[in-house]
């Protein structure tokens, strides 16, 4: 339907033109999209071993482990470290690598263990104060879930190469606990085990 206009003196009517509206693009116009894959539906299997698997891993965070937590245990990854790292043995007149110390935030899954822990990680660091390789437990906090967070922290932290050489740091990294960051009856989630 037109417009209606009402009526005005003829010296006073404006010429208007009306352009037709654009018409609505031909689906053939239209771009097509893919349509997104919908993942198929997981059985009541799949979802069980899914679960299971949770569980499991939630397991291995939680539960202590006492393998590489001694001063003998760091030792000896200490050395197997120096070996792969350096490509020979360590010997005595060998520099010390740099020992640095970080207090690190306590990881908030943790607080249902109500734990202070250390790990100790491996680090070689280049000139450029670049990692030469993935750093490495070298004494375990005992639990995966502080150690996970030491490598965290070591793949994060601003090294100070000053030897001009490669440079091996043992970083020791602290997790306190403490009602900051977990107060009484907090628990992120159940734990396992």
């Amino acid at each position: 339907p037109s417009p209606s206009v009402a009526a005005k003196p003829a010296e006073e009517i404006p010429n208007v033109e009306v352009e037709p509206a654009p018409e609505s693009p031909q689906p053939s116009e239209t771009p097509e999209v893919a349509a997104s894959p919908s993942p198929p539906p997981r059985s009541q299997e799949q979802i069980q071993q899914d679960l299971l698997a949770r569980q499991q891993e939630l397991r291995e965070l939680y539960t202590y482990n006492a393998s590489g937590t001694s001063v003998e245990d760091a030792n000896t990854s200490f050395l197997e470290w120096f070996n792969q790292t350096m490509g020979r043995e360590y010997a005595a007149n060998d520099s010390k690598p740099n020992q640095q110390e970080v207090t690190s935030e306590y990881p908030r899954l943790a607080c249902p263990l109500k734990q202070s822990r250390t790990a100790v990680v491996g680090v070689a660091v280049d000139a450029d104060n670049e990692m030469v390789s993935e750093p490495q437990i070298l004494q375990s906090s005992g639990y995966r879930l502080f150690n996970q967070e030491a490598l965290k922290v070591a793949e994060s932290y601003d090294f100070e190469n000053t030897s001009g050489d490669q440079q091996l740091y043992l970083l020791r990294v602290k997790f306190e606990h403490n009602e900051e960051v977990c107060p009484p009856g907090f628990a992120p989630l159940d734990p396992v085990g």
